[in-house]
């Protein structure tokens, strides 16, 4: 037996199955999340024929004509620091706008331009890495920039921490300052890549 169905219900089938088409055609599709943008550069110029590691109360700082470029809890990480930044007329620092407590603990310094040289502390307290390998994380409310599975640096925005990944691009090492004497106390430890 033949069924047929009233032209009216075919109608209405026809239609409701073109408006769910032409919905599937212009529903949003999800967007990728984007990258976080990289936290701005905050950077400052000094002399470096005006470095000079300096006491200041009971620790020591390296200075270039009043610009306090890092503290130490010892004179030979200031002068090791100075070994650095002879390369350089320029320092940078990452995190700047840390609101978490232990705030030195998401702050990393780096630095460009041009200095007159000379040796560069040997040895170095550096930790290697590939460019290629290098991503950023979130984990458990701090940022982190990671070499495969490995922690290269923590910071207390996504921002701060994709900023650390473009710097870190054009380097293999992050290296330390200051990291065996200081105590634990990182407002005592100078970064840098290299």
């Amino acid at each position: 037996m033949k069924r047929t169905f009233p032209v009216a219900a075919v109608c209405i089938a026809a239609t409701m199955l073109s408006y769910t088409v032409a919905l599937a055609q212009v529903a949003p599709q999800p967007s990728p999340t984007p990258s976080p943008v990289p936290a701005a550069k905050y950077c400052h110029k000094y002399n470096p024929t005006k470095l000079a590691p300096k006491t200041q109360g009971s620790h020591f700082i390296l200075d270039s004509e009043g610009f306090v470029i890092a503290q130490f809890a010892s004179r030979n990480d200031a002068e090791i620091a100075k070994r650095v930044a002879d390369h350089s007329d320029t320092e940078c620092v990452i995190g700047t706008s840390s609101q978490l407590s232990g705030q030195y603990q998401f702050v990393d310094e780096y630095f460009e331009g041009s200095g007159p040289g000379g040796p560069w502390p040997d040895p170095e307290d550096c930790e290697s890495y590939k460019p290629a390998d290098l991503t950023t994380q979130e984990i458990s409310g701090a940022y982190y920039l990671l070499s495969g599975n490995d922690d290269i640096s923590t910071f207390a925005t996504a921002a701060d921490a994709e900023r650390a990944l473009l710097v870190a691009k054009d380097h293999t090492k992050f290296c330390f300052v200051g990291r065996h004497d200081s105590g634990g106390n990182a407002q005592y430890v100078m970064t840098y890549f290299h």
